[in-house]
C-alpha cells in the first residue's frame, strides 16, 4: 500500500516564495545602487584627474553616463523608500487580520481593507516601475560611461 501522499499547505509556499521575492528585490535594489555609485565615482575620478581638456563630444558622452548614473541612483533612493513603505502596509494588513479573524460584514471594515489592498497594489507596481528604469538607467549609463573613456583614451589604447 502506497504511503499517503503529503498534505501541501499553499498559504504558507505562497508566504515563503513572497519572502524569497522581497529579498532579491532589495537584494536587486542594493546591487545596482552599489554599481550605479561605483560607476559614477570613476567618472568624476576620470574628470578630477585629466590633464587636459576633454574633446566636447567625448565630454558630453561622459556628462550623459554621469547623468543616467545620478539617475539609477535616486531612483535606487526611491525604491528603498518605497519598500519601507510596502513594509510598513505589510505590517498593517497584517494588524487587520489579526484583529479581524473572522468574516468581515461591516462595509466600513470592508471599505477600509479595499483601501489598504489599494494601496499595497499602487506601491508594488511602483516598485516594479522603479526596479525597472534603475535597471535601464544603469545600463544606459554604464554603456555610455564605456563609450566616453574608450574615446577618451582611444590614443592611450593604441587604437589610432
Amino acid at each position: 500500500m502506497a504511503p499517503a501522499p503529503e498534505k501541501i499547505d499553499h498559504a504558507q509556499l505562497l508566504r515563503h516564495f513572497q519572502s524569497m521575492n522581497a529579498s532579491n528585490v532589495t537584494a536587486a535594489i542594493n546591487i545596482l545602487l552599489t554599481l550605479s555609485t561605483a560607476t559614477a565615482a570613476f567618472g568624476v575620478n576620470i574628470i578630477m584627474s585629466a590633464k587636459s581638456a576633454m574633446v566636447a563630444r567625448d565630454a558630453t558622452i561622459l556628462l550623459a553616463g554621469m547623468l543616467c548614473l545620478f539617475l539609477s541612483i535616486l531612483s535606487g533612493i526611491l525604491l528603498i523608500l518605497n519598500r519601507v513603505n510596502d513594509v510598513r502596509m505589510t505590517i498593517e494588513g497584517i494588524v487587520l487580520m489579526r484583529d479581524n479573524p473572522r468574516e468581515i460584514t461591516d462595509p466600513k471594515r470592508i471599505k477600509e481593507i479595499i483601501e489598504v489592498k489599494d494601496k499595497a497594489d499602487r506601491t508594488n507596481r511602483l516598485t516594479t516601475k522603479l526596479l525597472k528604469c534603475q535597471a535601464w538607467l544603469f545600463g544606459m549609463g554604464f554603456a555610455t560611461m564605456t563609450v566616453a573613456v574608450l574615446l577618451t583614451h582611444w590614443t592611450t589604447l593604441g587604437l589610432n
